[in-house]
């Protein structure tokens, strides 16, 4: 299992832990054989749900020193303009503090 990995699952049970309904996303193509699977559109961040009270939010999971590609932003940003809860996250704390940003207390 890779970091960015890590850092996910411990993110999903931190959030689930904390009565957040989320769920693990994959993007892009896989290939199986000799069949191309298509998964999520490119850009999609890695964590998906929602609040409690229902708001949706979407965390872009990084590792070591890596950031969001462009898609991954423009992604993002979208989800902004739609007032939805966005961020990217390298650690726990960082979904702290990206919920409390916009209110929520975990």
């Amino acid at each position: 299992m890779g970091k960015e990995q890590q850092i996910q699952n411990t993110i999903l049970e931190f959030l689930q832990w904390n009565k957040y309904y989320c769920k693990r996303i994959n993007s892009g193509m896989i290939k199986i054989e000799k069949r191309c699977i298509k998964m999520a559109p490119p850009g999609n961040s890695d964590i998906q749900g929602n609040t409690p009270d229902g708001r949706a939010f979407y965390v872009e999971v990084k590792a070591g020193k890596n950031t969001a590609t462009k898609l991954q932003q423009d992604f993002i940003d979208a989800r902004l303009k739609e007032k939805c809860i966005a961020f990217v996250a390298w650690n726990v704390e960082d979904v702290i503090e990206g919920f409390k940003k916009v209110g929520y207390i975990l």
